[in-house]
């Protein structure tokens, strides 16, 4: 059963709930000698979808080798680490760059992860669920690749092609690319011996997602309500959410949201309006630029504001362009030579110049 992993040491260095979903789909294939997570923490947004993988290692008989830095440069991290011997390891979801003295301990090679809408050199950096949710992308293509010192530069080992439905969110958008990553792992691994990880090198001008952050996910009400739609599926759980600021008061997080078309005299409304509050099951109905939105699943911060949102309230707006500009201005300032995809930046110049016509 184990052909190739009877003789190897193969293991995954994890930290995220999908890391999880892909130990699900491998182990019964692939022997994983054990698993390298960080150590138990309180969650928080700094790490987006963060488990402690530990509880699932105790429970499932797996060797759990805990560590303290994300960016695995603790030098008692480093010491432990190297003192594993090490044939294959594979990264994911890990969302720091894996160290040169890793990378060179794995005698076989370490696998890694990543994808997007343009492909692995089309669509390097981060966040890219997150980028192809929000400009309503149809499809995805994921890759796992030999891992080198460079951002999602190596070489190619096997690529899956799958699609996005619009009722796909980001945590089923995720799943849907770590299912494809699991078949590649056990086609590569289960059922043929590995000597060496072989791949092809990568072609193309290598293009960059830049990286999205918890403040990030302000909502701007004067976009439609088919965009705001995209763009809360895109920052659901498990990660930091979109919200709308509650002026002095603390925000509404938004995990769930549906567009109303079609409705009739809502010129009256301002963007950002609640137009109305269901008591009964607590479903908000809000003003967008064009169109409303259905709120189905949403949290206040604290939950005290509940007693003044109410029918009429406004929330806090802010401009989606500018928080764009942001986001490109810091990929620039820490990357200055890799280039944004285009298709992101022209997603976000032509909304700006449909906006200015308005």
């Amino acid at each position: 059963k184990f052909n190739s992993g009877q003789c190897m040491n193969i293991f995954l260095l994890t930290t995220a709930g999908t890391g999880l979903d892909l130990l699900e789909i491998i182990k019964k294939e692939v022997n994983i000698k054990g698993v390298i997570g960080l150590s138990e923490r309180t969650p928080g947004d700094s790490i987006s979808d963060y488990t402690f993988v530990g509880n699932y290692c105790e429970e499932n008989k797996l060797n759990f080798i805990p560590v303290e830095s994300y960016s695995l440069s603790n030098k008692m991290d480093v010491k432990i680490l190297s003192k594993l011997n090490i044939d294959i390891l594979i990264v994911g979801p890990w969302g720091r760059l894996i160290p040169d003295w890793l990378i060179d301990k794995c005698k076989m090679g370490a696998i890694g992860i990543h994808g997007s809408s343009y492909g692995i050199t089309g669509g390097r950096g981060r966040s890219p669920e997150n980028w192809s949710l929000i400009l309503n992308e149809e499809e995805f293509s994921v890759s796992i690749f030999k891992i080198d010192i460079g951002i999602d530069s190596g070489e190619i080992i096997d690529t899956r092609v799958f699609s996005f439905s619009t009722t796909d969110d980001i945590a089923s958008a995720r799943y849907k690319m770590i299912w494809n990553v699991g078949q590649m792992i056990i086609r590569l691994l289960a059922h043929k011996k590995v000597t060496k990880l072989k791949g092809k090198p990568q072609t193309g001008l290598p293009r960059y997602l830049p990286k999205r952050i918890p403040s990030d996910g302000e909502i701007d009400w004067n976009r439609s309500a088919k965009e705001l739609h995209n763009f809360v599926r895109a920052l659901s759980k498990p990660y930091p959410g979109a919200y709308s600021e509650v002026i002095n008061s603390g925000k509404i997080m938004i995990w769930k949201a549906l567009p109303l078309f079609d409705l009739q005299n809502l010129s009256k409304y301002q963007c950002g309006e609640i137009i109305n509050f269901s008591s009964s099951n607590n479903h908000l109905i809000v003003k967008t630029g064009c169109d409303a939105l259905f709120i189905t699943d949403y949290e206040f911060r604290p939950d005290s504001l509940k007693s003044i949102i109410k029918k009429g309230y406004i929330f806090n707006s802010v401009d989606f362009y500018s928080q764009c500009k942001e986001i490109f201005q810091r990929h620039y300032k820490k990357h200055p030579n890799k280039i944004i995809q285009e298709k992101v930046v022209d997603f976000v110049e032509i909304y700006n110049k449909l906006k200015t016509q308005v």
